[in-house]
């Protein structure tokens, strides 16, 4: 049995004892209280969202849906919005229906106050919008035009394409067979058309020649070893050396020189390496309406028909094949 030692009275325990059992009922209230403060506040920041996801869907459709939420106080809030967009395509290789989206986070962002009605920048939101597309098929239409192997396919078999880059040909074709071009000849293409000094340009930035003193025209180190390379097939270098222009000048030959007629190509492989990332697989098959829909929500609204041009002509080049209805990259 515990004895009590001699110099602690009974009365002191007890005291001390009654302390410890107050100061443990007091801490475990305060403990409840703050326990119910902590799910007030989560209970009000989730009704306000609750609301607010309630009034986007109302005025603004879908796409447009509540991300991240911070209280502010005095029934305000940080808020931001991201941009959403489901579609469904069909993978015919394994008979598999997928829902993808295009997903751009913190477009938007905003204080709102919790009494007041809804109000967003429509304007503002769709440049936001507008610019996560451009950078998201910037970023897609680099891989592509990265692709050697891809871009001389079209070069060489796509007859639009390399038509409309005739000026490049004609240029480096010159500089294979001859060396050098005369300064009086360099004039000759400019009478014919003044166009020609922005190839030029083009063609030295790329390293693929440079200025004499003199101002002839000569083919660069770069260029002589390119078609050492190919010496047996020297219209593969040509066109290999195009392909490096058109990689690190694609915009540019584009927008500046008007050469239009590649993109849809360039956009149209494009698609299928967004779907080989988003779906995570290392070959695809999609059905020619499904890859035409993904089509129109990343790049462009074109005519069925054109666009399955441009797909058989995709398939003729060797950079698609066909099974039935089903394209593969």
């Amino acid at each position: 049995m515990y004895k009590t030692p001699k110099n602690i009275h009974r009365s002191k325990i007890f005291k001390d004892r009654s302390k410890e059992i107050w100061k443990s009922k007091a801490t475990k209230g305060k403990t409840s209280k703050t326990s119910m403060t902590t799910q007030l506040i989560d209970n009000r920041m989730e009704n306000f969202k609750q609301t607010l996801n309630h009034q986007t869907i109302k005025r603004y459709g879908i796409k447009l849906n509540v991300g991240e939420i911070k209280e502010l106080g005095g029934n305000k809030y940080k808020v931001t919005f991201n941009y959403n967009k489901m579609f469904s395509i069909v993978d015919d290789n394994s008979k598999t229906v997928f829902v993808r989206n295009i997903y751009f986070k913190n477009i938007y962002g905003t204080d709102i106050n919790s009494n007041e009605e809804l109000t967003l920048p429509l304007s503002e939101i769709n440049k936001s919008i507008n610019d996560e597309f451009i950078d998201l098929r910037q970023n897609l239409f680099q891989k592509v035009i990265a692709d050697k192997k891809i871009i001389i396919r079209i070069l060489k078999t796509i007859h639009t394409t390399s038509a409309f880059l005739n000026k490049f040909y004609t240029i480096l074709n010159d500089l294979f067979y001859c060396d050098k071009i005369p300064k009086s000849k360099i004039n000759n293409y400019l009478d014919s058309d003044k166009k020609y000094s922005k190839y030029i340009e083009l063609i030295i930035d790329s390293g693929f020649a440079e200025y004499t003193k003199e101002g002839d025209l000569k083919a660069s180190n770069n260029f002589k070893m390119l078609l050492e390379e190919h010496k047996k097939e020297p219209n593969l270098a040509v066109e290999e050396a195009i392909s490096k222009i058109l990689s690190q000048h694609y915009e540019y030959i584009v927008y500046e020189l008007g050469i239009k007629h590649i993109k849809p190509y360039v956009n149209i492989i494009a698609c299928m390496y967004y779907l080989k990332e988003n779906m995570k697989l290392s070959k695809i098959s999609i059905n020619i309406n499904s890859l035409y829909r993904i089509y129109e929500n990343i790049f462009d609204k074109c005519s069925f028909i054109k666009f399955q041009e441009k797909i058989n002509s995709l398939i003729m080049s060797g950079v698609f094949s066909r099974t039935d209805n089903a394209i593969m990259l």
